[in-house]
């Protein structure tokens, strides 16, 4: 109880989120010959979202709905007996806040077959609106946000060994950001960070000791600024592996993950590196019907993706897909 006599500060407070998605998607592929495959599709979003925030300070609640028309269309091209192959795509959003917005991406390979070498190289500009929560959240967001929008582009290259059981690749990649959403800790709201820009490499193995089982390991070292300091949530070493064993109709995989520590808000606070065990299986009954499971944080690792925001503990859950 809030005691004005005595200028207690009463510091309690709690809120609400809730959240519904809507997603229809469709998706044409025409065949032109076997050299050229175009997809053409429409895809359509609606997000609500309703929040309150009660404290000693009074009782705000907000409930906001946007929706995002998407049309979208890719070409992959493949020549010289498929050794060639060229892919371009461009996307329009037609967002009901931000308006209309077109992206594109663009691709070319080259594969020698003789070595088992293929070289490769993307350019692609992308856009992404805050979400609902971001933008409405009456605790945390923030209405005025811009969306983000980016350029990225990567070259590369995949070296197969010993009839392919041994691949081996090798990227490089440079991403600039405007407007980059993010979590701002001084205002504890979302705001935009004017320039953003990362790169770095990512390096690969995959391994095939027997037809029914894989072995790959994968790392990504990440050098990245905004508004001229270090990139904040971003880890500048990231490992993953996994082993997957699939006799028949039976899939089971492991993947293990570990994040190194990475800067929080600041260029001060840093949260802690992780280590976390994902496991799955699917058994796919007949060609139409497949069962599957999935755990996730197997050893129930305490970790935070950022600060204040501890990740879920050890977590299950399973199905059945049916395809018609």
């Amino acid at each position: 109880m809030l005691d004005a006599a005595n200028n207690v500060v009463d510091s309690w407070s709690r809120g609400t989120y809730k959240g519904k998605r809507s997603h229809v998607l469709w998706q044409h592929n025409f065949h032109i010959k076997e050299i050229n495959t175009i997809s053409a599709g429409y895809e359509y979003e609606d997000n609500e979202g309703e929040s309150t925030y009660e404290s000693a300070w009074g009782y705000k609640e907000s409930k906001k709905s946007i929706h995002n028309n998407s049309w979208y269309f890719h070409n992959q091209l493949l020549l010289f007996d498929d050794a060639l192959s060229f892919t371009s795509g461009v996307r329009l959003d037609d967002h009901s806040t931000f308006g209309d917005h077109t992206s594109y991406k663009v691709g070319l390979a080259y594969r020698f077959r003789d070595i088992g070498l293929k070289l490769r190289a993307t350019h692609g500009t992308g856009f992404k609106a805050p979400n609902m929560f971001q933008l409405y959240d009456v605790r945390y967001g923030n209405p005025d946000l811009e969306p983000e929008e980016s350029e990225s582009w990567d070259v590369g290259f995949e070296q197969k060994l010993f009839q392919g059981r041994v691949v081996f690749e090798l990227t490089y990649f440079d991403n600039e950001f405007e407007d980059l959403i993010a979590f701002d800790y001084t205002t504890w709201r979302y705001a935009n960070r004017k320039t953003a820009e990362s790169h770095g490499l990512e390096v690969g193995l995959r391994l095939f000791p027997l037809n029914d089982l894989s072995v790959s390991v994968s790392y990504t070292y990440t050098d990245g600024e905004e508004n001229d300091k270090d990139l904040a949530l971003v880890p500048e070493n990231d490992w993953s592996a996994n082993i997957t064993y699939a006799p028949g109709k039976l899939k089971l995989s492991v993947d293990l993950y570990y994040v190194d520590d990475r800067l929080a808000y600041d260029q001060k606070h840093k949260i802690d590196n992780y280590t976390r065990v994902d496991v799955s299986f699917s058994y796919r009954v007949t060609n139409c019907l497949k069962f599957f499971g999935r755990i996730e944080n197997l050893f129930d690792e305490d970790y935070e993706g950022a600060v204040g925001y501890p990740a879920p503990d050890f977590s299950a859950w399973g199905g059945v897909k049916l395809t018609f």
